[in-house]
């Protein structure tokens, strides 16, 4: 699940993304295609590491993946709300 970090402050930094609202679905389709066109092939993870930070514990990644020709590295951040991590961002 996807982070809710939009114009609603009560929900934002507190919730999921719901894909069954109209507005939110164009959010899901340009974070997902963001992260597509990050991550290619996954070969290994990397470093994982917690993070406090005013909005949370953050649960960080790496991921190590082929893109093309080459070898690169794309962090994941996933934060920690009630029971479940929503992924928040991509590096």
């Amino acid at each position: 699940m996807i982070l809710y970090m939009g114009n609603d402050y009560a929900r934002s930094w507190k919730d999921n993304i719901n894909y069954e609202t109209k507005g939110e679905q164009a959010i899901v389709k340009r974070f997902c295609n963001r992260l597509n066109s990050y991550i290619g092939e996954i070969i290994s993870f990397g470093k994982f590491s917690l993070q406090e930070e005013t909005e949370g514990l953050w649960h960080v990644i790496e991921l190590n993946h082929r893109k093309g020709s080459k070898i690169r590295t794309t962090i994941l951040a996933f934060l920690r709300v009630d029971a479940r991590l929503l992924l928040a961002d991509i590096e």
